[in-house]
């Protein structure tokens, strides 16, 4: 690890948030997909549990003590992901992410939403200019995104 603390290169994580209650509905039905009701869902029970057996995974593999900064949107489930998995114990112990959401999410401003380590940021990258389709299309309850989605997620990311 030190070789890898001592490079100048960064090493970029993807995590996709936690299964929403939105997900977990679009199962049944394509109404919550369009219903105002999920547009900000929470996590689901599962994904509650997904985010403590991640949070669990990067306190016992040590890659906790590896990460700078996290970076989400300032969408529920993405907080709850972010705040559960990579927060102070007691901020996912308590998490309420109302106090930490920007007040205006449609502006393209940066806002640090606690005094952590790692920090966490919730930034709003146009979401409206970005969705291509109504359709939540990069999520799959039953499989992992290929390695070519990754990557062009990942490109899309570094042209931020």
């Amino acid at each position: 690890m030190d070789t890898i603390a001592a490079s100048p290169h960064k090493i970029l994580h993807l995590v996709r948030h936690a299964e929403g209650m939105h997900n977990l509905e679009s199962d049944k039905s394509r109404d919550p997909l369009t219903s105002f009701e999920f547009l900000d869902a929470q996590l689901s029970s599962l994904g509650q549990q997904q985010v403590v057996a991640e949070r669990k995974h990067v306190r016992e593999t040590g890659l906790l003590d590896e990460v700078e900064v996290v970076i989400v949107s300032p969408m529920t489930r993405t907080l709850e992901t972010a705040v559960g998995i990579f927060g102070a114990k007691e901020q996912a112990d308590a998490l309420d992410v109302s106090s930490c959401q920007d007040s205006n999410v449609n502006s393209n401003e940066t806002s640090a939403i606690f005094n952590s380590r790692p920090r966490i940021v919730a930034y709003e990258l146009c979401r409206e200019r970005m969705i291509e389709n109504e359709d939540d299309v990069w999520w799959k309850s039953d499989e992992r995104e290929t390695y070519d989605e990754i990557q062009a997620r990942t490109i899309k990311f570094l042209k931020w």
